[in-house]
């Protein structure tokens, strides 16, 4: 009689163990389904052409990005006022450029230069950024338009 207790009660403990193992799997792939991205995102938002080094004008692809060297890179386009409609902000995101991004006015949206680097490196305390030390290497930076306020633009 002992002996078959033994046993049943070592078949609850297996099976009781499988069903938790089981559970904590299905609540690590909830976790991590819920923290994946499950919409696409655009890369491209600009329609228009682009010019390198004051060369000739090109068409902006949407399916590949710019991979020409330049000094200086110039963007002629237009945003999709439908697009704006859709996102809340548009990320820019750079590697190793100064840029300025301007109306068809030339009025400023965003930008990111030597200059305002050097005015936010001496109003702060901390170490010299790397953008300053190599003004021709800035590294990466993200910045964050609303587009209520590309809209308005």
């Amino acid at each position: 009689m002992i002996r078959i207790l033994k046993r049943k009660l070592w078949t609850c403990i297996a099976i009781g163990g499988t069903l938790i193992l089981l559970l904590i799997g299905v609540l690590f792939a909830m976790r991590f389904y819920a923290g994946m991205n499950t919409y696409e995102t655009t890369n491209t938002l600009l329609t228009g052409r682009y010019s390198v080094d004051g060369g000739e004008w090109k068409d902006v692809r949407k399916d590949s990005s710019i991979d020409e060297r330049f000094h200086t890179l110039e963007l002629r386009g237009t945003i999709s006022s439908k697009l704006l409609n859709i996102y809340e902000e548009i990320n820019i995101s750079t590697k190793d450029v100064w840029f300025e991004f301007k109306t068809a006015e030339g009025e400023t949206i965003s930008s990111y230069t030597f200059e305002e680097e050097k005015f936010a490196y001496l109003h702060q305390k901390g170490g010299k950024p790397y953008a300053l030390l190599l003004p021709d290497t800035p590294g990466y930076k993200v910045t964050e338009i609303s587009t209520p306020y590309l809209l308005d633009s």
